[in-house]
């Protein structure tokens, strides 16, 4: 259980920094040391979440080693949900919050996108 938390949330924050170094890239050439840091913090934080949910609940992961797309879901929704409640702390009123919001469900999907591709490899079936 611990090792399968530990696994997803450095997972996380590896695809995490990938992610934002690939954002600040295209966004702006020279802050892409900012761009790995938020981004493997916001990854560490997906990690740690869709980490404990998969950790704790076993039916979760043999429901995702039966399909890929099934996994594909399961980490995506966790995972845009944690994204949103990230981001949303961030804001100064309810505009800018749903805003952030949807940028978090946006990031936090991509990155659950990611792990749902890798991680569950390396569970046995």
């Amino acid at each position: 259980m611990l090792l399968t938390i530990c696994i997803i949330t450095l997972a996380g924050t590896l695809v995490g920094s990938i992610c934002g170094i690939g954002v600040a890239l295209v966004v702006e050439r020279n802050q892409f040391l900012m761009g790995a840091l938020s981004g493997a913090i916001f990854g560490t934080w997906v990690g740690l979440v869709l980490g404990v949910l998969f950790g704790t609940i076993r039916r979760l992961r043999e429901s995702c080693a039966n399909s890929r797309s099934r996994a594909a879901v399961l980490f995506i929704l966790p995972g845009s949900l944690a994204g949103a409640a990230l981001f949303s702390l961030f804001s100064e009123g309810i505009a800018m919050a749903l805003y952030l919001a949807v940028e978090g469900v946006l990031a936090g999907g991509v990155i659950g996108f990611f792990l749902s591709l890798f991680v569950p490899r390396f569970w046995a079936k």
